[in-house]
């Protein structure tokens, strides 16, 4: 949910650069060079698909391209309808997001979605079978490291249950080549 969260912040902010630039009158100046002469397009669409340089760089530099579009105005046709555009595509970014078909991370420690996964780990384990104990819950989940080559999350949480806690060590990984499925193995400690 945070993954769709931060994805309508970049979505929202690209529409905000693109609607701000053109009611400035910001653009393209003919004849003029520099790598921020670019049109208002341009800078929504870097923020969109590069945020964390094209919005930061909009607000820094956001007074000197108003003072600059106040001496050559430059007026954009269908302004309305390429804010839609924009806000199409991040609409769809975010719904992509939300649904789980774009996934930009494995999960964190703590996700809920994780539990039923411990709770197999830990009551298949010999100890539990022999305790006839009852998975309660999970806490204290805190990641111990994160693997960007391999795509692997390696968490550590307390497994409560009725017959006592017990410390767990459990590694979060891709169950399939396109990255929908996400899979855990875990060492009772």
């Amino acid at each position: 949910m945070l993954d769709a969260i931060l994805i309508a912040v970049v979505a929202l902010s690209a529409v905000w650069v693109y609607l701000d630039a053109t009611k400035n009158k910001i653009g393209e100046i003919p004849d003029s060079k520099g790598m921020f002469n670019v049109s208002a397009g341009a800078w929504g669409s870097l923020t969109l698909l590069l945020w964390v340089i094209g919005f930061p760089a909009y607000l820094i530099k956001r007074g000197r391209l108003i003072e600059r579009a106040k001496e050559n105005p430059i007026e954009v046709t269908g302004r309305g309808g390429k804010a839609a555009a924009l806000s199409i595509v991040g609409g769809s970014w975010v719904l992509l997001s939300v649904s789980g078909i774009v996934s930009s991370a494995l999960p964190d420690c703590d996700n809920p979605k994780l539990k039923s996964a411990i709770e197999q780990i830990t009551m298949s384990s010999p100890l539990a079978k022999l305790s006839a104990a009852a998975f309660i819950t999970v806490k204290n989940e805190t990641e111990l490291g994160y693997n960007q080559s391999a795509q692997i999350r390696s968490c550590r949480g307390t497994v409560v249950t009725t017959a006592g806690e017990v410390v767990i060590q459990y590694d979060i990984g891709w169950g399939n080549t396109e990255e929908t499925q996400f899979e855990v193995e875990g060492i009772i400690q």
